[in-house]
């Protein structure tokens, strides 16, 4: 196993790894996020989440993010009581979902299990390959 998770290390990029293009959203998981909230409100988190998805914790800057929103300062201060709600300042001084932040972790794990699930795949085809050449001799 230890040789599995070296092969596994050796094979991951040395840059950030690519992030996933999407995540995964139930329905009713949404639905029952945001009941209270507007329309608008809505598509401001949803936005901000999608930003999140894709860039990692956000900044905690609101002109930033109504740029990101393509909202003016006013607008978005309007919002803000949404904004601090669905994505509050982390330990590391950025905004960030914590349920984004779950699903993130969710599909990593799961990632990694496939990778390394392929690789003793391929590993057992090797060892029962070069059984076979043995038995061949």
């Amino acid at each position: 196993m230890a040789e599995l998770d070296a092969m596994v290390a050796a094979d991951a990029p040395a840059e950030t790894p690519r992030r996933p293009p999407a995540f995964q959203l139930y329905a009713r998981d949404w639905l029952g996020m945001t009941a209270h909230l507007t329309p608008v409100e809505q598509a401001v988190v949803f936005r901000l989440l999608c930003h999140q998805w894709v860039r990692g914790p956000l900044p905690d800057d609101r002109e930033r993010l109504g740029r990101m929103l393509m909202m003016s300062e006013t607008d978005l201060e309007a919002l803000w009581p949404v904004v601090e709600e669905f994505l509050p300042v982390n330990g590391d001084g950025r905004r960030a979902s914590e349920w984004m932040e779950t699903q993130r972790r969710a599909l990593d794990a799961y990632h990694r299990d496939q990778r390394r699930r392929s690789l003793l795949g391929v590993e057992a085809r090797r060892r029962k390959a070069a059984e076979r050449r043995t038995n061949d001799e």
